[in-house]
């Protein structure tokens, strides 16, 4: 559910070097493509997390994770293992700490699916509803952070000048 910005930035990258440099003929752009790799490249290492937006994504995925196992007749053997690992944890509130969130949730949403028919229509219902909320709250959240795109730039063609 979560990806880095520096996982974001190393497709990026590669997308760069591997199939837009090398369609590349003149070896001024292309060097110039380069450069903004190498860019690129020392961004990712340098892009720090808000501690708070962290600790708000664990915290509300640990507890839609514990909702989605409670609707679905509790927690199977990994799940509860995985919440009981959350309940330990302290207060690191890091990257690492967010990916077995992540885990959390999806072996959750999985339990939720897999259930299905032991539930009633209602808990059912209000169970998807949950999760349906929380996966919007996150990527309305992410597309708020991204500039929109400049189509007339994208779309201007050389010939039309």
């Amino acid at each position: 559910m979560f990806m880095t910005v520096e996982a974001y930035l190393k497709r990026l990258t590669s997308a760069l070097e591997n199939a837009i440099a090398p369609e590349i003929e003149s070896d001024r752009t292309r060097g110039q493509v380069f450069a903004i790799i190498g860019l690129l490249d020392q961004l990712a290492t340098r892009i720090e997390y808000k501690p708070g937006l962290l600790a708000e994504e664990i915290d509300a995925g640990e507890k839609l994770a514990r909702e989605v196992a409670a609707a679905a007749g509790g927690p199977s053997a990994a799940l509860a293992a995985l919440l009981r690992e959350a309940e330990t944890q302290g207060p690191g509130r890091d990257l690492p700490a967010l990916a077995r969130v992540d885990e959390m949730l999806s072996l959750a949403i999985e339990e939720f699916f897999a259930a299905g028919d032991r539930m009633s229509v209602a808990d059912r219902a209000r169970t998807d509803q949950l999760i349906r909320d929380h996966l919007t709250r996150i990527a309305t959240r992410d597309l708020g952070l991204t500039k929109p795109p400049n189509f007339e730039k994208i779309s201007r063609s050389k010939r039309g000048q």
